[in-house]
């Protein structure tokens, strides 16, 4: 009844509505009913009630009805929330998959170019551990200072930086032991 309705409905007493005969009535006897369907993403996914054996013996008020609305939109959010985590779950895990197996190193940054992440090949190219190097800044990892300010420059768009290419750019790094390699 309330999925068809699409909004609260409010019975008062089934055994007096046009919904008597409903298999639900009659299967378990509940004579005081309210719900309202419950969206998740702009879809239906079941309804919030609340149901007594006994009548109701005043009618169901509009903030009745409003209240039970409130509740629905909270369930419906949270819900929402927890399929959006659960997807975000499942992409973090596809994306550690794919980190983990990438033959090159990766080497993830924040906007102040501090180390948040290195895969696990970057141990076998720098020397380093991800304990030695995350939360480090990432000169620790270039043979040339100068290369990493201008790289900087135009990684972000610093007005006196060159215009960046789509040219191959080999750049010196450095590895734990001090030995360089152009990568």
């Amino acid at each position: 009844i309330t999925v068809d309705e699409g909004d609260v409905v409010a019975i008062e007493s089934m055994a007096d509505s046009p919904h008597a005969d409903r298999p639900c009535y009659t299967a378990h006897r509940l004579e005081a009913y309210i719900g309202v369907p419950v969206h998740v993403g702009g879809e239906c996914f079941g309804t919030l009630c609340f149901a007594s054996a006994e009548p109701r013996p005043t009618p169901f008020t509009d903030a009745d009805a409003d209240l039970l609305r409130l509740l629905a939109s909270w369930v419906g959010t949270a819900l929402e929330r927890m399929r959006a985590d659960d997807a975000l779950r499942r992409t973090e895990h596809r994306l550690a998959g794919v980190l983990a197996s990438a033959p090159d190193a990766v080497v993830l940054t924040n906007a102040d170019r501090i180390i948040e992440y290195v895969s696990p090949s970057f141990e076998g190219l720098f020397g380093w551990s991800a304990s030695d190097v995350v939360g480090q800044p990432t000169t620790l990892l270039y043979a040339d200072l100068e290369e990493h300010a201008r790289l900087g420059r135009i990684r972000f768009n610093l007005a006196d930086a060159a215009p960046a290419t789509r040219d191959p750019t080999l750049i010196a790094y450095r590895r734990a032991d001090g030995s360089t390699f152009l990568g």
